[in-house]
């Protein structure tokens, strides 16, 4: 078994060593989660949402999704879920998670089945389900949702490791880099 020296410790055993980290790296990713959830609460908290944002910034989103791209798609639907660049539309977050899972979007799908969106039926169970499907397909919305879930521990056990698995798959497609 091998064996390291950290600034004049007791030596310690690799695997001790990369238990350690991995503790680390997962309380450095449940805080900085933590913390972009309360920022996203704030943001949707706001009375001046709609100034937050750059419009081009906007236009960029909409742009890509008339183009195809679901996860720019996906990220117009909570733009206006949220309120978060526009005024808060429901009808239209609905509209564009519907449209994007009739075109085969498991995340937007799930987003779908969480809200009761269009002909879905709302369940917490069938989001789950369509995030795994999407997740077998490395979707990076599905694999940021489902993550997520496992940080937390919502509709799954709470499974850390895997939920920041499930986060730097997404990260490595590119999720959340604009």
């Amino acid at each position: 078994q091998s064996h390291t020296r950290l600034a004049g410790r007791p030596a310690i055993s690799y695997s001790c060593l990369s238990s350690y980290i991995l503790l680390v790296y997962t309380s450095v990713y449940s805080v900085l989660f933590a913390a972009l959830q309360e920022a996203r609460r704030q943001r949707a908290d706001s009375s001046s949402k709609m100034g937050e944002c750059k419009l081009h910034d906007l236009k960029s989103v909409q742009d890509r999704y008339e183009k195809g791209d679901r996860v720019a798609g996906f990220t117009l639907g909570t733009y206006y879920q949220a309120g978060i660049c526009v005024k808060k539309d429901e009808e239209r977050a609905s509209s564009i998670y519907v449209d994007l899972a009739e075109k085969g979007h498991w995340g937007s799908k799930g987003e779908c089945h969480l809200h009761g969106y269009g002909p879905y039926l709302e369940s917490e169970e069938k989001a789950l389900e369509c995030y795994r499907k999407g997740v077998e397909e490395e979707d990076e919305v599905s694999l940021f949702i489902l993550g997520g879930s496992y940080l937390k521990g919502r509709g799954v056990d709470k499974d850390e490791a895997k939920g920041l698995a499930l986060l730097n798959r997404a990260i490595d497609k590119g999720c959340g880099q604009g």
